[in-house]
């Protein structure tokens, strides 16, 4: 045989071991400095303000992509009143060793959020059969987040209590639009509050979704980015004017159907302030269940008399839909003109 013919043997064979070789000579070196800055990040932080932790760590995936499991995940915020934990038994994070940085995110076991109240701190359990979250950045900014939790529980203490509110999906999504703004979106379906809940509407509700934009947004890439505390950024955006608006808001519970539009921004307290309009299809069975719960209490008490008030003038098919303003101003929110709940400081 001579030797060109041995070429045209060998050489593919030679070739793809080459190739073979140098896959996994690539993936290592991506597996070992991956694996270094976890390991000089954990315990510290990882972007302004934000401190993260995690007890131990499994890197495989080989050859295209790199999984990594931690066990005993903490990321903590660090906030004027305090600090906001995130602590999960298990994160996995997924990304392709080669292309675009795109990750995929899976969080199991039992997991929960804490935060200051006062001088107690709140603690709220999160139980999801399925979470999985996906990000991608481009340029050094995210470019879009989606998180998916199905069959979740939330709940405050035991579950025999009856604290926990269950909720057969919930969606996140936020995705930088035009230069500038902002968009988000959040869906609940078949939601059920615990037994020690007593909703206006009732425990099950169908669905809740909330759309808007969040306008002057540039202000957040520092954040986006992880150069920047986002307290601070939050703060920037409340001072130069930052508009949150809802487009909108829609409400199924109880057979009341409710579209809420608006707009929000922050006062100097740090308290939502606005003007949204709620739209109410099915009025009728609003009025009706606040009226019965009118003599409990004095919130409830005017929210009767101001959905009485306005619905005075408004006559024909309670199928039609009823507009209630909502103002929100000096943590006060008010609907038809009366004082019906207070809202305190987001930060």
């Amino acid at each position: 045989m001579s030797f060109s013919n041995r070429i045209f043997i060998y050489g593919p064979v030679g070739l793809l071991l080459a190739l073979a070789a140098g896959m996994a000579l690539l993936w290592k070196l991506e597996a070992d400095a991956f694996d270094a800055i976890l390991e000089r990040n954990n315990g510290r932080e990882v972007v302004p303000g934000v401190a993260f932790a995690f007890a131990e760590k499994e890197i495989g995936g080989f050859p295209f992509r790199l999984d990594t499991v931690l066990h005993g995940v903490t990321f903590a915020v660090r906030t004027p009143d305090g600090e906001i934990a995130w602590r999960t038994e298990t994160l996995a994070l997924h990304a392709l060793t080669y292309g675009g940085a795109q990750f995929v995110l899976e969080a199991s076991g039992l997991q929960s959020l804490s935060w200051p109240n006062g001088e107690t701190i709140r603690l709220l359990y999160v139980t999801p059969a399925l979470a999985r979250a996906s990000a991608r950045v481009e340029d050094g900014l995210l470019a879009r987040f989606d998180l998916d939790l199905a069959n979740v529980t939330f709940g405050e203490g035991e579950p025999s209590a009856g604290t926990d509110i269950r909720a057969r999906r919930a969606q996140f999504h936020l995705l930088p639009e035009d230069p500038g703004r902002l968009a988000f979106a959040l869906k609940i379906e078949d939601a059920e509050w615990g037994e020690s809940y007593d909703p206006l509407l009732g425990r099950a509700m169908k669905q809740a979704i909330v759309r808007g934009t969040i306008e002057n947004a540039q202000i957040f890439d520092p954040a986006l980015s992880g150069t920047a505390n986002f307290f601070g950024a939050l703060d920037a955006w409340r001072k130069a004017g930052g508009v949150m608006r809802f487009d909108p808001v829609s409400l199924s519970w109880g057979g009341v159907e409710v579209e809420i539009g608006g707009a929000l921004t922050l006062d100097a307290a740090h308290a939502p302030i606005g003007a949204l309009t709620a739209m109410v299809a099915r009025y009728d069975v609003l009025i009706a269940a606040a009226q019965r719960r009118g003599a409990l209490s004095e919130t409830d008490a005017a929210l009767a008399s101001a959905l009485a008030d306005a619905v005075a003038g408004f006559s024909g098919d309670p199928k039609r839909r009823l507009g209630l303003p909502i103002m929100l101003d000096q943590g006060a929110i008010l609907i038809a003109g009366a004082p019906v709940a207070a809202i305190g400081p987001l930060y």
